[in-house]
């Protein structure tokens, strides 16, 4: 499919919400492909998702401008003639990568429009535009605007993360537009209930694009990681406990010399590492920057003075810090790790890292 050129996914797409498979797209397919095409694109950029109305006048204005025989139904070739020709259209199709600039130029005969030329090209994407961080950003789908602007009904934001980061809540429009129109709020509503949830057990490890983030502990427990958690199983009892300083998926792991603290890094534009302690779970001290994208690896000196970690931008950079291990002192001054170094570590990925036994060099394969 994504090798798929874009007449081949505009068949595809066409098919898939014909439903009663007429070869047309009647207004109330249209109404559900408007809806769910908005509501993706809505939750992806965390807001709420768009309401009938909005869904019903972008479905009127595509009938205006695509019904080209005015028979109150889209053909084919009308679907495609439009994908193909429409600027904003084109714009977000390229923009997130479902249309190239190969596809440009080609009529699908759908109609009486005029063939797409290079002035066209030269409107989607104008040459001053290239050096736009924004524009950038769009063409790897991370950010993207309408043509009328911010906040457009197309609009996304910065994204960067992993599963955590980038969960989607489709039950959130679901619940939105499922309001009894009689409805008339009460001052209780936004009262949290007389009851909350509390984490018990979790399924599963993070193993598949992680490396040495299983550790025993002094008391024969062991630690690892998975989503954004940092977790302590009890073999025998079966139990587990959390910690909780992260926000995004942990992709990180360094234990301690001492086998009494660990530190976690995480994915994202500017992820954290927090370092915690194994007994009560409680973050002691959080810190990020200048490290970006993740934190591949982690790693402790020999003495547990240093803490050593490796980024997963192209350079891979590295940063050490010295971190101190005095607890109440980091706590009570509020005390952050100072950055002793940090530098490009090359164009290959990291699968460890360690410090030689004199701390004077950190190794990494």
């Amino acid at each position: 499919m994504s090798h798929s050129t874009l007449e081949e996914k505009s068949e595809i797409l066409f098919d898939f919400y014909d439903f009663d498979k007429s070869q047309y797209i009647t207004r109330d397919e249209l109404v559900i492909l408007m809806t769910n095409a908005l509501a993706s694109l809505r939750a992806m950029a965390k807001e709420d998702p768009p309401k009938i109305k909005e869904i019903e006048k972008e479905t009127d204005e595509f009938f205006t401008t695509a019904d080209l025989n005015n028979d109150n139904k889209i053909s084919k070739k009308e679907f495609q003639s439009y994908l193909k020709k429409n600027p904003v259209v084109l714009n977000i199709l390229m923009n997130f990568n479902i249309a190239k600039k190969e596809d440009l130029g080609t009529d699908f005969g759908g109609g009486d429009l005029p063939e797409v030329d290079s002035d066209l090209e030269a409107e989607i994407n104008p040459p001053e535009l290239n050096r736009d961080e924004r524009i950038t950003k769009a063409k790897q789908g991370v950010d993207f605007a309408t043509a009328e602007g911010e906040g457009g009904l197309f609009s996304t934001e910065d994204v960067g993360g992993g599963d955590e980061f980038m969960a989607v809540k489709p039950w959130k429009g679901v619940i939105d537009n499922s309001i009894p129109s009689d409805y008339k709020p009460k001052k209780s509503d936004g009262d949290a209930p007389d009851a909350n949830l509390k984490l018990e057990y979790v399924y599963g490890y993070r193993c598949h694009d992680v490396r040495n983030n299983l550790r025993y502990t002094t008391d024969d427990h062991f630690i690892y990681h998975t989503a954004a958690l940092g977790i302590k199983m009890n073999p025998v009892k079966n139990t587990q406990k959390f910690h909780f300083g992260h926000k995004d998926d942990i992709m990180s792991f360094a234990l301690h010399p001492d086998g009494e603290i660990v530190a976690t890094g995480e994915i994202g534009p500017k992820p954290l590492i927090s370092v915690w302690n194994i007994e009560t779970m409680e973050m002691i001290t959080s810190f990020n920057g200048p490290l970006k994208k993740g934190i591949s690896q982690l790693a402790f000196s020999p003495s547990g003075k240093l803490l050593a970690a490796g980024a997963m931008d192209d350079d891979h950079c590295v940063a050490i810090w010295d971190w101190e291990k005095n607890e109440a002192s980091l706590k009570s001054k509020g005390k952050k790790p100072s950055l002793v170094a940090s530098g490009k570590g090359g164009r290959n990925p990291f699968h460890s890292m360690v410090f030689n036994p004199d701390e004077s060099e950190l190794v990494a394969t």
